[in-house]
């Protein structure tokens, strides 16, 4: 993956953090995957659906590019994360062993 792409104001890229007008996405490589280690949307933006664009793109960008899965880490205990997930085809899986060290690293 390595490089750096912007589609849509959208950059998505292999460790790239780069911002839209109104939010962002991260997505790296991680064990073959691709992995959405952060999004995030400017409050006053929020409930509009630019998360759901951001997301939407950032597995579009995956999908196109042959990745098996996209995959992410969200909190379980706040109750919208996983209706809002699952609605959009994630579920949980067996992490991967990079992605069970991310995981413990972010419950610290």
């Amino acid at each position: 993956m390595g490089c750096h792409e912007e589609a849509n104001g959208i950059s998505l890229g292999h460790g790239v953090t780069a911002p839209s007008s109104n939010g962002f996405v991260q997505v790296d490589e991680v064990d073959g995957l691709a992995h959405i280690a952060e999004i995030a949307v400017i409050p006053r933006w929020m409930r509009q659906g630019i998360g759901t664009a951001l997301l939407d793109r950032a597995c579009e960008w995956a999908r196109t590019r042959g990745y098996p899965a996209v995959t992410l880490i969200t909190y379980a205990d706040v109750a919208w994360n996983g209706p809002y997930y699952a609605a959009r085809g994630f579920r949980e899986i067996e992490p991967t062993p990079r992605l069970a060290e991310l995981r413990a690293h972010e419950a610290e």
